[in-house]
């Protein structure tokens, strides 16, 4: 996919930005505090109706308006453009319009505008938390499995359910927890079997692809993934639930399921967080995601837009030169940020570019 026109109304300094970018690559330049990274938190909006930075619209609203708004034709090359808009107000609550009718939720945006995001915060994926990891994984998985994002809706709507009935329990009252969590638990593993086969097939396609395509990109190291399902690996999601039923009923919460999920990146057996230096870590989190990208391609069709923020600073400059390689060979529209052109050109030698230079949330000009 690529966008042919944005407009972006009230995202922190941007108030009233319009620009139409060029399918491949598309400078965003201009001094600290400019909005560069603004604009790209705007695309997010559209593809995906969140913010990379934020959770809170407030957060990103520009002061003292009452909501944001972002409009968007996108198009896969020959295909008819497509319409997407997005409002949101500083509550939260927002309205997604796909070709002038209201979207069921902005998951539906994503469909239309598959996006990767490499921030200086993507590092995280390597040394953070099981979150990232599975917000990775399950990118994937929902792009290639229609029913996914169905079974983790309703798994997500069981938990609730079931922490709710947690809460209310006394610690020791055993007999009638097991009582009133059966049925909850028998659905959140009918869920659960659906959610974590749809991952495990995912991730075997993303290993393979990995060994194919692009293990040589980090020379000398030989890199493993292994899911976690959420729950101990010699049992079932009922035999969980049921060993941890009494520490549940104190804490209050589900400690076992798909919510729990994770993905153990190792280098020779160790964990990549403890062996990679900080810049084989920002490499590999560029592979990782520019191998989703490909993969989505092989199996959908649909190319990806790339969001990268300050990529001069994230590598140096034979690995710019390698990823922006990478985009082309992806036919991929990509949006980079930069203080100055000047610290983008040497990577992007060769390859056709547009240039748009951002001062305090204005437009100036475009090359």
């Amino acid at each position: 996919m690529r966008i042919e026109l944005l407009h972006i109304n009230n995202v922190r300094n941007l108030s009233d930005l319009e620009l139409s970018p060029i399918p491949s690559f598309n400078l965003i330049c201009g001094p600290n505090g400019s909005g560069k990274t603004s604009l790209l938190e705007a695309i997010n909006l559209l593809g995906v109706g969140r913010s990379f930075r934020s959770n809170q619209p407030a957060q990103y609203i520009t002061h003292l308006n009452p909501s944001c708004e972002v409009f968007g034709k996108v198009c896969e090359y020959d295909s008819p453009s497509v319409r997407l808009g997005i409002s949101k107000n500083r509550s939260g609550e927002h309205l997604v319009r796909i070709n002038g009718e209201n979207a069921r939720s902005a998951a539906e945006l994503a469909n239309h505008l598959p996006l990767q995001v490499i921030t200086p915060s993507s590092i995280e994926l390597i040394e953070g938390s099981a979150n990232g990891r599975r917000k990775f994984l399950d990118w994937g998985v929902f792009h290639v499995e229609p029913q996914f994002i169905n079974w983790w809706r309703d798994a997500q709507k069981l938990l609730r359910h079931r922490n709710a009935i947690l809460k209310k329990l006394q610690a020791g009252d055993l007999e009638r927890a097991n009582k009133e969590l059966l049925i909850w638990d028998n659905e959140i593993n009918k869920c659960s079997e659906n959610i974590l086969r749809a991952r495990v097939e995912y991730l075997d396609q993303f290993k393979a692809f990995f060994e194919q395509k692009y293990s040589n990109l980090i020379p000398g190291l030989s890199l493993q993934f292994r899911l976690l399902k959420g729950w101990p690996d010699d049992l079932d999601l009922i035999e969980a639930f049921r060993n941890s039923r009494e520490r549940d009923v104190k804490l209050g919460y589900t400690q076992y399921g798909p919510h729990k999920a994770d993905i153990k990146i190792k280098v020779d057996g160790r964990s990549a967080d403890e062996v990679l230096s900080r810049g084989q870590k920002k490499i590999l989190v560029c592979v990782l995601k520019c191998l989703q990208a490909e993969l989505l391609q092989q199996t959908t069709g649909k190319t990806c837009v790339f969001l990268v923020d300050d990529l001069a600073a994230e590598l140096d400059l034979e690995n710019q030169k390698k990823l922006c390689e990478i985009f082309q060979a992806l036919s991929s529209q990509v949006f980079i940020t930069a203080v100055s052109p000047d610290l983008l050109l040497p990577a992007l030698e060769g390859k056709p570019f547009k240039t748009f230079h951002v001062e305090h949330g204005v437009l100036l000009d475009s090359e």
